[in-house]
């Protein structure tokens, strides 16, 4: 073998073995983190080493696979129900679950972009993964429409509403199941999302300047949960747009 030979067979190995050590880590954070716990039931009698070998089962050998159309997010299925979804922005990297036979094909179909928006799914705040301060300031910035936000009827439709008359009752209707736990559809996540960041930022139609009064609530606190929010909400909102949000131009 001639040093090229055995330096390229040298640079494979490593390769190899740095795909072995990434999908071992991989299989490892998805089989033990919080899929574990939540979905344990779901897989009776298996130690974690059974966990582990089932999850890397299923991505070494699916019966169907895909991208899901946002960075870093993929899912496999394999003998029908056994469903591994793969997250890099989630701490644990991803999540294991079962599904009825009969339930897996509308949920593959299902995913847009990562997302269920389809037969009218409904998703709660602990679906979502919305921490306490989270939830609570949709909150407020729902409410806000009930008190110095003024928002035109053409910004209320913008933001997913029929008309400003009908904007602050839809808002403390959608506040009111939010807060007790409710599942939403996901255009009233989006609503619930688009009237807090006008009643926030804007002070043309929104709160602006008056949100720190109105909600006791800082600026910089209000911008660093909303940041936080957007990201959790993001997935499930943004293939609303042009859908069943406003539309897009032909072109675009």
């Amino acid at each position: 073998m001639t040093d090229d030979a055995g330096r390229l067979a040298s640079i494979r190995r490593e390769a190899g073995l740095w795909r072995e050590n990434r999908l071992c880590n991989l299989v490892d954070s998805i089989a033990r983190g919080h899929g574990n716990s939540k979905h344990w039931s779901e897989f009776p009698g298996m130690s974690l080493s059974d966990h582990d070998d089932h999850v890397r089962g299923v991505m070494e050998n699916p019966s169907r696979a895909k991208d899901l159309g946002t960075s870093g997010r993929h899912i496999w299925v394999r003998i029908a129900v056994r469903i591994v979804i793969h997250d890099t922005m989630h701490d644990d990297l991803g999540t294991v679950f079962l599904r009825p036979a009969d339930a897996v094909d509308s949920y593959w179909r299902g995913h847009n972009r990562g997302v269920l928006v389809s037969e009218g799914r409904l998703v709660s705040a602990s679906d979502l993964s919305l921490t306490l301060e989270e939830r609570d300031l949709l909150a407020a910035g729902l409410m806000e429409w009930s008190g110095p936000a003024r928002c035109t009827d053409e910004f209320a439709v913008a933001m997913g509403f029929e008309s400003s008359l009908t904007l602050p009752s839809v808002c403390r209707s959608i506040r009111a199941a939010m807060l007790d736990g409710k599942p939403l559809l996901p255009i009233d996540w989006a609503r619930a999302l688009l009237a807090t960041e006008v009643s926030f930022a804007s002070d043309v139609v929104g709160s602006g300047v008056e949100w720190s009064t109105t909600t006791g609530r800082k600026d910089e606190i209000t911008v660093r949960t909303l940041r936080s929010s957007q990201r959790k909400l993001s997935r499930m909102v943004h293939p609303l747009v042009g859908v069943e949000l406003g539309t897009r131009p032909s072109e675009f």
